[in-house]
């Protein structure tokens, strides 16, 4: 928990920041994700900005080395990057991004659904679904869709915390246990 509130505070910080510096948030998210990416696919590295014995001058110069060859980075991202690395926060790396993504979401009335279907959706239902979405949150909605061939047919859109679960095989066993009860 403890960790979750330091998150939320450097999520915040870097917000008020791009806003005071009118920067481009989606920018600075896009490269902060990119050289999260970057990381995680290469463990060692990963490994490298996170343990604590490492000193700083060390892992600042991989950083600037890093940015200067393979990931292009605005002096601001990179310069948030290495305070993070500083204050050995780097654990924290990826759910910093995550709620300064849901800080600009918020701010651009933007909200995440998550589609699962069993069967891959055409293009006038997926219109159409975040449509309907976009109605009854009166946002704008983003889908990300995705195959889950264990519903048997159907749809489950999460939007936040709220799932709605038009799935077959939720209806059987929901029909199951209320023939359950019935036969009690």
């Amino acid at each position: 928990m403890a960790d979750r509130k330091i998150s939320i505070r450097y999520a915040r910080a870097l917000y008020d920041i791009c806003i005071d510096k009118s920067l481009d948030m989606r920018e600075v998210l896009r490269e902060l994700k990119n050289f999260y990416h970057i990381s995680i696919d290469n463990q060692p590295l990963f490994e490298f900005l996170t343990i604590t014995i490492v000193p700083f001058s060390r892992k600042e110069l991989l950083i600037n080395r890093l940015t200067t060859y393979k990931v292009e980075l605005n002096k601001f991202a990179g310069e948030f990057i290495k305070y993070v690395v500083r204050k050995n926060r780097y654990n924290l790396f990826k759910e910093i991004i995550e709620i300064f993504e849901d800080l600009v979401d918020e701010k651009d009335n933007i909200l995440k659904a998550h589609v699962k279907s069993a069967v891959d959706l055409d293009e006038s239902y997926k219109k159409e679904l975040k449509e309907q979405l976009e109605g009854k949150f009166n946002k704008n909605i983003e889908p990300d869709f995705t195959l889950d061939e264990t519903l048997m047919a159907g749809v489950v859109v999460q939007v936040g915390d709220t799932v709605y679960d038009g799935s077959v095989k939720t209806y059987l066993n929901n029909l199951n246990r209320k023939l359950l009860k019935l036969s009690i």
